[in-house]
């Protein structure tokens, strides 16, 4: 059951101020553990990934290098795209690098009109956060509307143009060679997606906090990395688009999903405390009865523990994998490495305490 709450929330006499002022407290011990438990896999795919080390940064954190000329060409379509359909929340800028470096260090493999819709994809989804969902302007009929573009090219009855982004989307995906058959992977991704940013707004605007279990639930689905992974198999050597996967992988999607959540959570823990939003550290701290600094620690435990797992789980396979398999494991590990050097590079750049103390010095 939902903590309620009136108004901003209160946990063990602890407000979101409380709470950002703790986190921001021990923002740098944070960062220091989050470079040890990515480590070991980041350094392993730094060089395939094209990662830098952070200028004057810990050991082990990774940044972005300059886009190749053709990436940056397709990033600059994107952005008129985006300009084109009118997606950028007054007043909002988005700063370079933007999501093509992240995209690029994931499926640098993949044909470029592969790369090309994974940016549209994610900077889609970046702009109706920032337009519709924080401010709470999300329906809930919205889902559904999009389920019916995606897989069936049907617009409801006065589209505006989040739907009409969404069918030229839709178009470009379809284009694809093979692009016809992720259709309905796409499809469910943006619905489980939307149906998360509907749980969040919901715990946004009504000043209720859920429980770790439930915060674990919607939060992942706000990640998404089927439509990664479905995108990756257009590329040579892996699954088919369509193939069945073995039971073994499910789970280790699942367990990348968890640890790219809870690092962005941590990464950007300072910001989301000072906006006042529910936090998994105001989850945790809910639900264990624990002091902000507390439930910041037991949420680096747990990435630690699901970092360890998916590590280990992975190691295990990798050895006696066919091919395709193998690629799909590699999939996985670039995406949550390069969702690490982009959190690192684009939100604490901006909003972590301890990023800007050091600049200061």
């Amino acid at each position: 059951m939902d903590t309620a709450l009136s108004g901003e929330y209160v946990i063990n006499g602890c407000s979101p101020a409380d709470f950002a002022q703790a986190v921001g407290d021990i923002a740098p011990w944070m960062r220091q553990r989050l470079a040890e438990i990515y480590r070991p896999m980041a350094s392993a795919l730094a060089d395939e990934l094209n990662l830098w080390p952070i200028p004057g940064g810990i050991p082990g954190e990774y940044t972005f290098p300059p886009l190749p000329e053709h990436i940056a060409k397709i990033d600059a379509e994107v952005q008129s795209w985006i300009d084109h359909h009118g997606l950028n929340p007054p007043g909002r800028t988005y700063p370079h690098p933007r999501l093509a470096h992240h995209v690029y260090a994931i499926l640098h493999d993949a044909p470029v009109e592969v790369l090309r819709v994974q940016i549209l994809w994610w900077e889609r989804i970046i702009r109706h956060d920032d337009s519709t969902v924080e401010p709470g302007l999300l329906t809930a009929s919205f889902p559904s509307e999009v389920d019916q573009i995606l897989r069936n090219r049907v617009l409801p009855g006065e589209p505006d143009r989040h739907h009409l982004a969404f069918l030229d989307l839709r178009d470009a995906i379809a284009d694809i060679d093979g692009g016809p058959t992720l259709l309905p992977t796409m499809a469910d991704e943006a619905v489980a997606l939307l149906q998360g940013s509907l749980t969040e707004q919901h715990y946004r605007t009504t000043g209720t906090v859920p429980t770790l279990r439930q915060y674990l639930h919607y939060a992942a689905d706000l990640i998404g990395i089927k439509d990664t992974i479905a995108l990756g198999r257009l590329a040579p050597g892996g699954l088919l688009p369509g193939e069945i996967p073995p039971a073994f992988l499910p789970p280790l999607w699942r367990l990348a999903t968890d640890i790219i959540r809870l690092t962005n959570d941590v990464i950007g823990a300072h910001r989301e405390s000072v906006e006042g939003s529910p936090t998994v550290f105001a989850a945790m701290a809910a639900q264990y009865d624990l002091a902000p600094a507390d439930a910041a620690r037991a949420v680096l435990a747990l990435i630690d523990v699901l970092m360890r797992d998916f590590q280990h789980t992975i190691d295990e396979i990798l050895p006696e994998c066919p091919p395709k398999i193998h690629r799909e494991l590699v999939l996985l590990q670039r995406r949550v490495c390069a969702a690490y050097a982009w959190d690192l590079t684009v939100i604490s750049t901006r909003y972590d305490p301890a990023t800007r103390r050091r600049e200061a010095r």
